[in-house]
């Protein structure tokens, strides 16, 4: 990747199309900085009769030179000089467009296609900026929009707009939104603000090194969404239950009155047990029935045999 430094324009008395041999600063400007020895830098050349030309070269502070390979110029290759041109030091085009991420963005069979897969869960960094590609023609009447709801407007939700800019017109030529989460922003999902099911869901999450991914497992995120968790440890023996209307919280299981044991040792039933309609039980395997014996297992009652 190029290098950069402030201010950088001087002139060259260099001729043809070979390396530059670099000049005193202008007025106003610095010389190249002698960090950039051995570097490669991104340079602008401007010559006579308004001519220019974009390239790489490695700079060697030894000399004050500089080598050209071409990127673009007015001529479509390197100029040939004439002795009197500047150069400085800027980026271009291709360097910019490394700054943020491209997500392309059209409308099929009713539904958003990003990147290629139909209402897929997108993962978003905080502070990494993205670019949604909205200008194609499928998505006019089907405005293109975030929010903390799944759904968006459509499930009692709003639009969220911190860190999000709309640039154009969707639907049409150049049209993208960018967007650059702010650290603590939470799961978001995108939505089409004219008709229902069309989108998706947006995992936030930092960016991730080796083995520390497995903590931002998208299932794991989806689960974690969804549930309000405990804040604190149970009791010993206790189990993690859930209320039925999305808190997980710690608790004991009873049995009824009904509902035997199980002696683990011998893995032998001597004694009647029935598991109710509400309740599970579960056995280390193998399972020995003594003579006699009965387990029931009511209609919605389960028995696990591991």
């Amino acid at each position: 990747m190029a290098r950069f430094a402030d201010r950088v324009k001087v002139s060259t008395s260099t001729t043809g199309t070979g390396t530059v041999t670099l000049g005193s600063a202008e007025t106003g400007y610095q010389a190249v900085p002698s960090s950039l020895d051995g570097h490669t830098v991104r340079l602008v050349i401007e010559d006579t009769g308004g001519a220019w030309e974009v390239s790489t070269g490695v700079y060697t502070h030894s000399g004050s030179t500089l080598s050209r390979t071409l990127t673009s110029s007015s001529t479509g290759s390197l100029l040939n000089l004439s002795g009197n041109a500047k150069v400085f030091i800027s980026a271009s085009a291709n360097d910019l467009d490394l700054l943020y991420a491209d997500i392309n963005v059209i409308v099929l069979n009713g539904e958003f296609v990003v990147d290629g897969t139909a209402n897929q869960t997108l993962t978003l960094v905080p502070s990494v900026t993205y670019r949604f590609d909205v200008s194609a023609s499928s998505i006019s009447g089907h405005p293109f929009r975030f929010s903390t709801t799944s759904d968006g407007t459509h499930n009692s939700g709003s639009q969220f707009t911190t860190g999000i800019t709309e640039v154009g017109t969707q639907g049409t030529a150049g049209a993208y939104i960018e967007v650059k989460l702010e650290q603590d922003c939470p799961a978001l999902y995108y939505y089409c603000a004219n008709h229902s099911g069309m989108g998706g869901a947006i995992v936030v999450r930092p960016p991730v090194v080796g083995t520390d991914a497995l903590a931002y497992d998208a299932n794991l995120q989806s689960f974690v969404s969804t549930f309000t968790l405990p804040t604190s440890d149970g009791s010993a023996n206790q189990v993690l239950k859930t209320t039925g209307s999305g808190t997980l919280q710690f608790g004991t299981i009873t049995s009824s009155a009904g509902f035997g044991t199980v002696n683990v040792a011998s893995r032998t039933l001597t004694t009647n047990t029935t598991v109710g309609a509400t309740e599970s039980a579960l056995t280390v395997g193998p399972l020995t029935i003594a003579s006699g014996v009965t387990l029931t297992i009511a209609a919605g009652g389960r028995h696990v045999i591991l």
